[in-house]
């Protein structure tokens, strides 16, 4: 039987990467299970910060290779919303919309660096449909 409308995905990187004004990496993630393929539409990026302190934005890109130099998601500025009861921690989302193929790979990289000041991501969520 053929498949009947779309699944969403999802994927977590636990890191708890200290992060600041340079462009880091937050690591890599096998979107497809470590088949070496993949084909989907990338939906979003979310990123959880606990604590960070001074920043504003947090800039993401997502690339294809580990140098974070072939880019799926050019870097993408987004706003910090700090949380409701503790205002040192916080969220990014950062939708993508993007239809992403790769038949060599299914591996993807995670770099993001703040405005100012510093934080600690302790998770990083990218979703997909297929």
């Amino acid at each position: 039987m053929a498949k009947v409308g779309s699944f969403i995905h999802g994927v977590d990187l636990t890191s708890n990467t200290a992060i600041g004004t340079s462009m880091t990496s937050l690591g890599t993630v096998d979107l497809n299970g470590g088949r070496n393929v993949f084909a989907g539409h990338l939906e979003g990026i979310y990123i959880w910060l606990a604590p960070f302190a001074t920043a504003v934005t947090v800039t993401v890109r997502l690339t294809r290779d580990v140098g974070g130099d072939e880019c799926i998601v050019p870097d993408t500025a987004a706003t910090i919303a700090a949380g409701k009861t503790t205002a040192n921690d916080g969220t990014v989302v950062v939708k993508v919309d993007l239809d992403w193929v790769d038949p060599g790979s299914d591996k993807v990289y995670l770099y993001c660096k703040l405005d100012a000041g510093t934080g600690t991501c302790t998770t990083a969520r990218i979703t997909w449909r297929e």
